[in-house]
């Protein structure tokens, strides 16, 4: 038999893995055996394959057990005896296969033990906020970054002054603020600007809640400037 299959993490109890087969003298009626590698995962003391002992089925035993992310692979060693002689054992190696089932979880970019939350300050005059990217165990689905708008996060009032890049959540204002004139809040005359981001795998989502202070950029005098006078003047 091939001494390999692939088994998607989201396999259901009594789900067919492989069959193993055998030449030579027939096997007595408990001939088909796991003897090692079959590992119980969650510690229930339910293995994760079974074997029938007179076909040589391999079928999963606990689905709880299947988790790619915790356990990507299983060698199991399997052996056949015909209850005459010793046993033949061989290697079979079941691969666990990635399935959407993790959500993607935002980064603490700025450091401040809170991934569902970021507060960074922007002077006046700028429009670059931040990078608000996330990871995801999975391996299958794609992640996508969008803002929110109020319909679906009332908190996101000053969704429409932001810009979002959708495929590294980078985080600009569509136009740079002015301290002098700020245009943030419920009434728009706040330096405070607050925005739901989204992040999507395709099939589940986080979010994170962005307030944005706008800080006086303040008054620079340009130094090294010289001026010739006339003394008669």
């Amino acid at each position: 038999t091939s001494n390999s299959a692939n088994l998607a993490e989201d396999a259901s109890d009594d789900d067919a893995v492989l069959t193993m087969a055998s030449t030579g003298d027939s096997a007595d009626n408990d001939g088909w055996a796991i003897t090692g590698g079959n590992t119980d995962g969650d510690g229930d003391n339910n293995l994760p394959f079974a074997i029938n002992s007179g076909t040589g089925a391999v079928t999963v035993n606990d689905e709880d057990d299947l988790d790619r992310e915790a356990t990507a692979s299983y060698s199991l060693t399997i052996s056949i005896s015909d209850g005459t002689g010793d046993d033949i054992t061989e290697t079979v190696v079941i691969t666990i296969t990635d399935v959407n089932d993790n959500a993607p979880v935002f980064d603490d970019d700025d450091s401040d033990g809170e991934s569902s939350t970021a507060a960074p300050s922007v002077a006046e005059n700028v429009q670059t906020v931040g990078t608000y990217d996330a990871t995801d165990s999975d391996t299958t689905g794609t992640l996508s970054y969008s803002i929110l708008d109020t319909d679906a996060a009332a908190t996101s009032v000053d969704h429409d002054l932001f810009s979002i890049n959708s495929g590294t959540g980078a985080l600009t204002f569509t136009n740079a603020p002015n301290f002098e004139n700020p245009g943030c809040g419920a009434g728009d005359d706040s330096n405070t600007c607050v925005v739901m981001l989204q992040v999507s795998d395709t099939a589940t989502t986080d979010t994170i809640t962005v307030t944005v202070t706008v800080t006086d950029a303040g008054v620079t005098i340009t130094s090294g400037q010289t001026a010739n006078l006339i003394e008669s003047s």
